[in-house]
């Protein structure tokens, strides 16, 4: 069994799956992506959209493909039970520094399936890397200590 998840993500750059060569998931599940089209989209063999989604990611219904956001998209392509933005950039409050914080004027905007913004939850993820770079953690951030062993 080959078996796909995406959920609650975040790709800046597009074209975030393509398919081909024989490439199948036996099971998929994408929900709540945020995504820019780029320069393809979901596609696969000159393709792109609902017809791609059904052929290589099985169910290919709102079962495994809800409530995801690709700015950019056609539509018309797409499965309905998404969000299609014609600009990626305006979707966030800051995205040229790296916050994809949901612009509140977003269709993603406590849109995904369980209520929350579509893509990445920034402020959990600042708060679980705040202190990766410099090495310096409050006690609030402090990731957890692994029991070291001395044999």
């Amino acid at each position: 069994t080959v078996d796909l998840w995406a959920e609650q993500a975040a790709d800046h750059y597009g074209s975030l799956v393509e398919f081909g060569q024989g490439h199948y998931f036996d099971e998929s599940f994408w929900a709540g992506n945020a995504m820019n089209r780029g320069w393809g989209g979901i596609h696969g063999y000159g393709a792109e959209g609902s017809s791609v989604i059904k052929k290589y990611l099985p169910p290919g219904t709102s079962a495994n493909w809800n409530r995801n956001l690709i700015a950019g998209a056609n539509p018309a392509l797409y499965p309905p039970n998404g969000f299609y933005p014609a600009s990626w950039p305006a979707q966030f409050i800051n995205h040229r520094a790296g916050d994809f914080t949901l612009a509140p004027t977003s269709p993603g905007k406590n849109a995904a399936p369980d209520a929350t913004d579509v893509g990445v939850n920034m402020r959990a993820l600042k708060a679980a890397t705040s202190g990766a770079v410099s090495g310096v953690w409050s006690t609030s951030n402090r990731p957890a200590q692994r029991p070291r062993v001395v044999r």
